[in-house]
């Protein structure tokens, strides 16, 4: 039987079984590859949640047991996690702070309620266009992100998301946008926060149609 990688912990963290009374074995093989990270922390990837060790996909019910022994091993080990993944319907019910990178930059970050409900970055509407909706009368198509991610190889002295974002304006292409304080929580950075930017049609503004 494939093994299933849940946590990714740094070296002497206790045997996880132990540590949840067994609940852990019938579930998942808890697997430390001893990965160096701050004390307090530990991290996990969207494989850790999603996927099997050989590529297959991790079942939703699967998928929320793991999540919930997350949760118990924050509880009783007293640390942060630190999730990675594409998938905002996995941590809408999970993470207290969200940050979105794009090709290794932060473009936004927040608490889960001002990202989910107040986000305002181009790639984070995408990301959010992409997790089914709930309730849903109708069975719409899921957003597929046209394009590709830039060479990481060569120089980026413009905004990373530029190429692929459907409000790009041509001070996009030309430099990098500062980050902009929307709260003491919530901050972004895109050439749409400036005051000289046009208005565009948001994320909210389409699902709310």
């Amino acid at each position: 039987m494939a093994h299933k990688y849940v946590y990714l912990f740094s070296e002497g963290n206790a045997n996880m079984r132990e540590l949840l009374g067994g609940k852990g074995a019938n579930l998942a093989e808890m697997t430390n590859i001893g990965m160096p990270v701050p004390q307090g922390f530990t991290i996990t990837t969207e494989a850790c949640t999603q996927y099997y060790e050989d590529g297959r996909k991790i079942n939703d019910e699967i998928q929320a047991q793991i999540m919930d022994l997350m949760m118990e091993l924050k509880t009783k080990m007293n640390t942060a996690i630190i999730l990675v993944t594409h998938d905002l319907g996995v941590v809408a019910n999970f993470a207290d702070r969200i940050q979105v990178m794009y090709a290794g930059e932060v473009v936004e970050r927040g608490t889960t309620k001002e990202i989910f409900n107040e986000s305002k970055h181009p790639y984070t509407w995408a990301l959010l266009r992409s997790v089914p909706r709930l309730g849903s009368e109708s069975k719409e198509e899921l957003y597929a992100l046209g394009g590709t991610p830039p060479d990481l190889l060569l120089p980026l002295n413009h905004c990373p998301f530029a190429d692929r974002c459907e409000y790009c304006m041509p001070i996009c292409k030309e430099c990098k946008p500062k980050e902009t304080v929307l709260s003491d929580t919530h901050k972004v950075s895109c050439w749409l926060m400036h005051e000289k930017a046009p208005k565009v049609e948001s994320f909210y503004d389409r699902r709310d149609k």
